[in-house]
Formats: structure tokens, sequence, C-alpha cells
């Protein structure tokens, strides 16, 4: 499913944007945002509760960090109210400058294929160090 940013639009209050969103082939829905970014340190921005659940549940099925995408729009965000350059509208998720990059077919492949292996040594590692400190101390910490 992709998502579009159709249109990001200020308000009159300082640092809060009006965006128009549309998720795969429903209709565009305009959401809230405010970013602050005062201090150089820490930047914050809240969006609309309905617009962080849907693109975590999103991020979630192409399995990628919850994160991604939200902070790709807290980006974009920044970006506008900054007047610094944006992609033109419509902005797709996930393929700006801005955010990570989500994983391809191919890597979703090669960490499944890769997991049993991984498992297996870890349970080797983790038996390996056991059986030290019972060799060193005698018992099982």
């Amino acid at each position: 499913m992709r998502v579009l940013i159709k249109n990001i639009s200020l308000q009159p209050e300082q640092g809060r944007v009006r965006i128009t969103v549309q998720f795969g082939g429903e209709p565009s829905k305009e959401f809230i945002a405010e970013y602050d970014g005062t201090d150089e340190k820490f930047k914050c921005c809240s969006v609309e509760h309905e617009l962080f659940m849907r693109l975590s549940d999103l991020a979630l099925k192409r399995f990628c960090n919850c994160c991604i995408y939200q902070f790709e729009l807290m980006e974009i965000i920044n970006a506008f109210l900054s007047k610094k350059s944006l992609p033109s509208f419509p902005i797709e998720l996930g393929t700006t400058q801005f955010g990570f990059r989500r994983p391809g077919k191919f890597r979703i492949l090669v960490d499944r294929l890769r997991r049993p292996f991984l498992i297996v040594w870890y349970w080797w590692q983790t038996r390996h160090i056991r059986r030290e400190n019972i060799l060193k101390y005698g018992k099982d910490p």
C-alpha cells in the first residue's frame, strides 16, 4: 500500500501544519501535525492518533521498524517549515531522502532463511558459556 502526501499547508499557530494524506486507493484525508524544533538536540512532532497508528500498522506489515514512516514524516514537516527543498507533491513515504531505506523482498527472504541458523548459533554460544561457567565455578549460575 502506498502512502502519498498530497499537500502540506501552514496553520495560523506556530509550528502547526495540515497534511493531506492518501492511503492506497482510499480517498485523501486531512490530518493536523505540530512540530517543535526549538531545541537543537530534541525534535518533537505530534500527529493525529489515526495517522500515527496507520503508519505504524503499515510499517509492521512491511517488516519494518515502526518508527521509519513517523521519522520520515517528521523530517518532511521539518523541511517544509524551515523552507528547505522538498520533492514535488505528491510525496510517497519510503521513497524520499528523509527516511530510512525499507527492506526489499530479497532482504526479507535472506533474513527469513538466515534466522534458523542464527538461532542455533546463539543457542550454542550460550550453552558454551554456561558450560565454561560450570567448569570454572562448579555450579550453574
